[in-house]
């Protein structure tokens, strides 16, 4: 039986079983920078000084990521 809060529930279209296919570097570019894990949102500045890589690195691992989670073909 669904309440109104069962039915209110978003449906996130297998977003969580798509972001174990990616890698842990992958999975935490991409909670930083959306603020997955309920924190805040990281700049490409502040993830690459955390990872210690350029902010060009961080941007190709978040579109490598978005890419692999929205069902396309990585690139290389």
């Amino acid at each position: 039986m669904q309440t109104p809060l069962t039915s209110a529930r978003p449906d996130f279209g297998g977003i969580p079983e798509r972001l174990m296919q990616l890698t842990d570097r992958e999975r935490l570019v991409l909670r930083l920078r959306f603020a997955l894990d309920g924190s805040y949102y990281h700049s490409l500045n502040d993830i690459a000084q955390g990872l210690k890589v350029s902010t060009d690195d961080v941007r190709e691992i978040e579109t490598q990521a978005l890419r692999k989670i929205q069902g396309g073909t990585p690139t290389v």
